[in-house]
């Protein structure tokens, strides 16, 4: 699934979604058929509670403008409240801004929260790494408590490293539609 502006990719099965409501519309049709499901960002945390059409102007509305926030279903939770069965595997993502030992906490306590199967905790605040940059530095972390610190490398060859430690914690397809 793809949000706006996000470049083409190759080959078929792109859903191209603008909000949160129509992502967790597609996320509800299309995750109970999949074998994993990799929330790797949010949408949002919030957005404004009522929409504005058009414009928002400083002649029709000030100098001062208020907006309500609500809260943006957390969609990667609903996808674990609806789950029935070992399927889809889920795994998420913490972008914290804290390192070591702390980015582990929140990460732990991320994973139980949203009740995924796993997640890959990241430090964004670290310079050189994560966000604007070709390296990564991440914790994979095991709903059964396994962790596994993967050094600075190239995004690509985590990518790679990651697949492969969640490849092998797969459910076999004929278990999980047992």
């Amino acid at each position: 699934m793809a949000g706006p502006d996000t470049p083409a990719v190759p080959g078929a099965g792109r859903v191209d979604f603008e909000t949160a409501v129509e992502l967790e519309r597609a996320l509800a049709d299309l995750a109970p058929r999949a074998d994993v499901v990799v929330m790797a960002a949010a949408v949002a945390d919030f957005r404004p509670r009522a929409a504005v059409p058009g414009k928002l102007s400083r002649r029709t509305a000030g100098t001062e403008v208020s907006l309500t926030l609500e809260a943006v279903p957390d969609l990667l939770a609903g996808l674990a409240r609806a789950r029935r069965g070992a399927r889809p595997y889920l795994v998420g993502f913490a972008a914290e801004t804290v390192a070591g030992d702390a980015l582990a906490d929140r990460a732990a306590a991320k994973l139980r929260e949203k009740r995924c199967d796993a997640i890959v905790a990241n430090d964004v605040s670290q310079r050189g790494v994560g966000f604007g940059s070709d390296d990564n530095e991440v914790t994979l972390l095991f709903a059964d408590g396994a962790r596994h610190a993967l050094a600075r490398a190239a995004k690509r060859a985590i990518a790679d490293r990651l697949w492969g430690l969640l490849a092998a914690r797969l459910p076999a397809r004929e278990a999980a539609d047992a």
